[in-house]
């Protein structure tokens, strides 16, 4: 299937970058002359005649040299009469120099036609099973942790500094996210932080034909347009903002309930924009880890009598589930983002994601000026966000109204901070590598830890103790039980296959 040259190569036409037909160009693995990956020139040969290349699978480059004649032969495995058979699709290797992105696209559409599987960049694909079960457990309880710290730390701090909280954390993962891509950028020369994924830039993606039979060559970007990562930020930071209006005047039991909607949104919307429809039993094991996250949200209706009223407002509701259809969209935005740009890095859709986030929420807040939306006055901005820079590190604002702060204050906040920090990027890392189902499927699992962990006093300081409740027992068993589903269908194989 391989052969080595036995006749001295001819110079190919092709000039350094392009063919004569404007094809982009790489390097052949034997020369350092650029040929064409798929059309006039391929390595030194002209475009029909019998390739002779060292190392480099039969089948792949008879069809870059012969696209119509030698899709015909690949269908049937046989010789298109140059002396080369043909493999299937699934044997060839992923590091083929002449298709470097066919293997994740046959996985991607074996998904799109129904059993969708997780992800489908082998690329960027977990590199083993140990791999695959670690981050999922990693995301689970971060997300736990960051749940738990957020509840402690509102209360804490109180609704004075709440726009605090919201502005002073995304200004210190910007100025976090920002420090490791430049530290990233002097020590490998690339913000992906690997020379690898550095020198990736001059590599050839192929888009395929209409048929998917023929790689069409077209070069591939390592990262993503700037306005492709704002989009994602604006996704995020509107449904933020819609959560953070509507949340207090929507009650706890609706708030429980619109959350679910993650699940059931990130999958339709993965199936009508991503055409990656999951399996009957992946549906499944996602309607049984709502059906236990129902389970836990009906504390509040059992037990809402150490719950302070609240006056429920429809808009409220609705904006609140409004937040829902943002934070889903995000989620499938940036696994498209992640397959079409294979090389773009978590961290650098962290950064973006935040500093549209920020920028965002300034020019929103004039709408929380509004007495249902936070009766914030403008006036007094100044004075509440240089109050809550104080209580970050331990000092209580002089200004009356101010709450009392101390060390506990300070260290509350920064173990939020940490922990939400890489909670974050923990789901774009399995968004990346696994999808967006996969993502609010793991990530549904924290739902009835955190209720145990809330009622565990050795875990969480009395005041903030909450009693047990028979739901979230019923919530955890019914919750494991649909992951163990959901990992059992075709989509889950499918995702442990190709991460592995």
């Amino acid at each position: 299937r391989t052969q080595h040259y036995s006749a001295p190569r001819p110079k190919c036409r092709a000039r350094e970058g392009a063919n004569r037909r404007g094809l982009p160009t790489r390097a052949c693995p034997q020369s350092r002359r650029a040929c064409a990956a798929g059309g006039h020139c391929v390595c030194g040969r002209e475009a029909g005649s019998a390739p002779t290349v060292r190392g480099v699978d039969a089948r792949v480059v008879a069809v870059a040299v012969a696209p119509t004649h030698g899709a015909m032969m690949r269908a049937r495995g046989g010789d298109d009469g140059s002396g080369w058979a043909h493999r299937d699709d699934a044997a060839v290797g992923a590091h083929s120099p002449l298709l470097p992105v066919a293997r994740r696209k046959s996985s991607g559409d074996a998904g799109a036609g129904g059993s969708g599987g997780s992800g489908s960049r082998g690329a960027s694909a977990f590199s083993s099973p140990r791999a695959y079960w670690l981050t999922l457990v990693v995301l689970v309880l971060l997300t736990v942790a960051d749940n738990v710290l957020v509840n402690v730390l509102f209360d804490m701090y109180t609704e004075r500094y709440a726009l605090f909280i919201n502005q002073g954390t995304a200004f210190v993962y910007i100025v976090w996210s920002g420090a490791i891509l430049l530290w990233r950028r002097w020590r490998y020369g690339s913000v992906s932080g690997s020379a690898a994924v550095a020198a990736s830039d001059d590599a050839v993606d192929d888009g395929g034909d209409a048929d998917g039979a023929t790689p069409r060559p077209q070069r591939a970007r390592a990262e993503a347009p700037w306005y492709i990562l704002v989009a994602i930020g604006l996704f995020n930071g509107s449904g933020n903002f819609c959560t953070a209006i509507g949340q207090p005047h929507t009650p706890g039991l609706s708030q429980s309930l619109l959350n679910l909607l993650n699940i059931p949104l990130v999958l339709a919307l993965s199936w009508l924009l991503l055409r990656r429809r999951a399996s009957w039993v992946a549906v499944a094991g996602a309607m049984l880890i709502v059906g236990g996250s129902l389970a836990s949200g009906l504390r509040g209706l059992y037990d809402g009598g150490a719950a302070t009223p609240i006056v429920a407002l429809w808009y409220s509701v609705a904006i609140f589930a409004f937040a829902q259809l943002f934070l889903s969209g995000e989620k499938v935005f940036e696994e498209a983002a992640f397959a079409r740009f294979r090389s773009l890095d978590p961290m650098v859709m962290f950064f973006w994601t935040l500093c549209t986030q920020f920028v965002q929420g300034w020019a929103l807040l004039p709408l929380q000026t509004f007495d249902d939306f936070g009766g914030i006055r403008l006036s007094d901005l100044p004075a509440v966000i240089a109050g809550g820079v104080q209580c970050a590190f331990g000092h209580t604002s002089s200004l009356a109204g101010s709450p009392p702060c101390g060390a506990g204050h300070a260290a509350m906040f920064w173990a939020y901070c940490s922990v939400d920090f890489w909670a974050y990027f923990a789901g774009l890392y399995v968004i990346q590598r696994g999808g967006a189902n996969l993502t609010v499927v793991s990530q549904s699992v924290a739902l009835p830890v955190q209720q145990l962990v809330l009622c565990t006093p050795w875990l969480v300081s009395r005041r903030w103790v909450e009693t047990p409740f028979w739901g979230d027992g019923v919530a955890l068993a019914l919750v494991l039980a649909g992951f163990v589903v959901y990992q059992l269908s075709p989509d889950g194989k499918a995702a442990r296959k190709e991460h592995a």
